[in-house]
């Protein structure tokens, strides 16, 4: 099947605020239903335990999805006290992220500076690719 390329309509500008504010909680929501947080803590630590710096930035985060969560487990449970978060997203959802005194940043001048660049520092992840982590992850 070949591959259609699509746009998402929360990335629009003329898309309204309070709409994709919805939506990105609905995806916070359903991965709290689904457990994901746990599971995602795990895959995570693996990649931090071959990391030179104990460092994410979560791309296209939206609202922060399950990664608040598993910021807290990979703290709590896993012995990364120094571990820092950034969410960030072309719409970054901030008063998510503020109790939780993580910061928050617009990615499209990430996403411009990082185009062709191989970036080494920090572990990286793009949940809207996680099934290919994952079945990258069965292969290793």
């Amino acid at each position: 099947m070949k591959r259609i390329q699509l746009f998402e309509f929360e990335d629009q500008s003329w898309f309204p605020d309070w709409l994709r504010d919805r939506m990105t909680r609905f995806i916070v929501t359903m991965h709290k239903l689904l457990g994901s947080a746990p599971v995602l803590a795990q895959l995570i630590d693996k990649g931090l335990k071959r990391a030179p710096a104990h460092r994410i930035l979560d791309l296209c985060s939206g609202s922060g999805g399950p990664m608040l969560e598993v910021y807290e487990i990979l703290r709590r449970d896993y012995g990364y006290e120094s571990l820092e978060l950034t969410l960030s997203d072309l719409y970054p959802h901030q008063q998510t992220a503020e109790p939780h005194h993580i910061p928050t940043i617009n990615s499209a001048p990430i996403l411009v500076s990082c185009s062709g660049h191989n970036i080494t520092s920090g572990f990286f992840l793009l949940r809207e690719h996680f099934w290919n982590i994952l079945r990258l992850q069965k292969q290793a």
